[in-house]
């Protein structure tokens, strides 16, 4: 089954290193990963260097896993989560929705299912690549098998621990970190992740970031983007996110 939608704080005590979340039921951790500047701006200010314990989550709530990186925080910071115990996991709509950061490829998929191993049987996990992790180029069908077979191990996880999957597809950049070959990667990784989720029995979901943040130029639309340099959504960004997400949360996590 296929949807495609219409889709960093600082302590002044500590370096920002990593945000390791634990929660009673779903356990989430955050790994140092080699950052843009971008990114940076994003986990600048996080509670960093210690690990905390998050709220219980409601016995009624559908668990979520949301494993990614810091356009995966900034929509947990759109949320209300200011890492603290008391602000994760966060509870909306009948769900308990855990952030854990997960390293950058070529570990990506190393740290993602470590993450799935504490996370609960049955759990729902939502899991994406940031949009560094599409450089353009002549690469891109390279980089799609590796991509692949990261994609392909998140999956065999989530058999072994039977939990739903969901795969978001390419975030676009902004205009000025846009070219034609960044847009032609992201969509020819976007039908290529379609055409794999379309043949996985319903195993995968895809969830389409592209549809609702980029432009007919391929580039994020200018109204969601932090800056005209910062490809990480703003608010709004994340609001026009929301809808459709949590549609396709309604269909995945029954």
């Amino acid at each position: 089954m296929v949807l495609l939608g219409a889709a960093s704080m600082r302590s002044p005590q500590l370096r920002v290193v990593s945000v390791v979340v634990l929660a009673v039921v779903l356990i989430a951790g955050c790994q140092a990963h080699n950052e843009s500047a971008d990114e940076q701006s994003v986990h600048e200010g996080t509670t960093a260097g210690k690990a905390i314990t998050a709220g219980t989550p409601a016995g009624d709530t559908k668990p979520v896993l949301m494993l990614g990186r810091s356009v995966m925080w900034g929509w947990f910071k759109h949320w209300g989560c200011d890492g603290t115990p008391e602000s994760m996991p966060i509870e909306r709509d009948g769900y308990s929705l855990t952030y854990s950061e997960i390293a950058a490829p070529p570990d990506i998929a190393t740290s993602a299912t470590d993450r799935m191993d504490e996370a609960r049987e049955g759990s729902v996990v939502f899991f994406k690549f940031c949009f560094d992790d599409f450089p353009g180029g002549e690469d891109a069908a390279t980089r799609f098998e590796d991509q692949k077979d990261w994609i392909e191990a998140v999956v065999a996880k989530a058999e072994e621990r039977r939990q739903r999957v969901i795969i978001g597809n390419a975030l676009p950049k902004v205009a000025l970190s846009t070219d034609p070959t960044l847009v032609a990667e992201h969509r020819q990784f976007n039908a290529r992740l379609a055409d794999y989720a379309a043949n996985s029995d319903g195993n995968v979901l895809v969830y389409d970031f592209y549809g609702v943040l980029a432009g007919s130029d391929g580039a994020l639309k200018a109204d969601y983007a932090s800056s005209p340099d910062d490809s990480h959504p703003n608010d709004r960004g994340y609001a026009e996110l929301d809808p459709s997400f949590f549609e396709l949360l309604g269909q995945v996590a029954q």
